[in-house]
């Protein structure tokens, strides 16, 4: 949530301490539930930017590399046209391995969440062609929509309708 205690920020910084302290890259961007309720209000994924190898992309869409890797990571926009230019406008890097990291809602999808900007999913699929994997978030069950791209789902419940969803990660 925008404003998450102390409590559960103290338990995060310390699981992507044990996580950097190993030498896994982490990559975490902003979703809907992340989004600080009014301008000039900090986002929470800030605090997690003092944690070598972890890197937050909360306002802004960026290319974080790592190694060959680079991820394009894209956070929740509430604007959806943004959204979709920011998707349109994102093209690999011929030299390396590339992960296209989407927090967005599908038009088509059936599924509906709060604060939902959606792209289509044959810009989706279109993008599959040209990147390694697309990772997409905001959707809480795991659910394939084309070659080389999933929505991961959570790993929480946090609807009553969410009783019977499979929950883990990819």
């Amino acid at each position: 949530r925008p404003r998450p205690p102390v409590r559960a920020l103290a338990a995060a910084l310390q699981g992507f301490a044990t996580i950097a302290r190993a030498g896994v890259p982490v990559v975490v961007i902003a979703g809907n539930h992340d989004l600080p309720a009014s301008r000039g209000t900090a986002s929470p994924l800030e605090v997690l930017e003092v944690v070598p190898g972890v890197h937050a992309v909360h306002s802004a869409p960026a290319i974080v590399r790592l190694g060959k890797v680079a991820v394009h990571a894209l956070p929740h926009c509430r604007i959806e046209r943004a959204l979709r230019e920011s998707v349109v406008k994102a093209q690999p890097d011929p030299a390396g391995i590339n992960i296209l990291a989407v927090h967005a809602g599908l038009r088509d999808s059936g599924e509906s969440e709060w604060s939902e900007a959606r792209i289509p999913r044959e810009l989706v699929v279109d993008k599959a062609r040209h990147f390694d994997y697309i990772g997409l978030g905001h959707y809480h069950r795991p659910t394939h929509i084309g070659p080389m791209a999933w929505f991961a789902g959570s790993t929480e419940r946090f609807h009553a309708e969410e009783a019977g969803y499979d929950k883990g990660f990819l």
